[in-house]
């Protein structure tokens, strides 16, 4: 019971991000999809953080205006990276998640803009864009912890990576 309950709050708070952070924030979104991407990837390893984050990038490109592909990616690097550094970091208390969280939105955002500029979108004036960001990666850490903390209980029921190995890869 309880992990149901740990998965619905999960679910409530990325739809809270994903319905708030439009509309509080200024130019810039929370993403929590990205986050999201991170969280697994510093919990469960380089590689199932880049499938997860593949797969969120996926999701988030079908739900952002194009060019398609362009956040699978990214998550997809973020996930990696952030299993990376989830390998030396020490991810325990509710700061150091909270701070994880917010960089990595920080750097995930400017990757996805960056990445955006360069295949001919427009961007908005840079007061904006650094405003938003600030507001984005505050935001996105406020909610990271929680996010830990339901990622966490799957990783230790079924094994370091088997939750997004069923999920991506047909497994037996």
């Amino acid at each position: 019971m309880r992990r149901v309950l740990v998965l619905l709050a999960a679910g409530l708070v990325l739809a809270v991000m994903g319905l708030l952070g439009s509309r509080v924030l200024g130019g810039l979104p929370a993403d929590p999809l990205l986050v999201l991407a991170c969280v697994v990837g510093a919990v469960e390893g380089a590689a199932t953080g880049a499938r997860a984050g593949l797969l969120l990038g996926v999701v988030a490109d079908l739900l952002a205006p194009p060019p398609l592909g362009l956040r699978a990616g990214v998550y997809a690097v973020l996930g990696f990276l952030s299993g990376r550094a989830g390998s030396w970091l020490e991810l325990e208390g509710a700061v150091s998640q909270a701070a994880f969280g917010g960089i990595s939105h920080a750097v995930g955002a400017a990757l996805v803009g960056f990445a955006s500029f360069l295949l001919g979108r427009a961007l908005p004036p840079f007061k904006e864009i650094l405003v938003g960001l600030v507001q984005g990666s505050v935001y996105a850490g406020l909610f990271a912890p929680v996010l830990f903390y339901a990622v966490r209980p799957l990783t230790s029921r079924l094994g370091k990576g088997a939750f997004w190995r069923r999920v991506l890869v047909r497994e037996g």
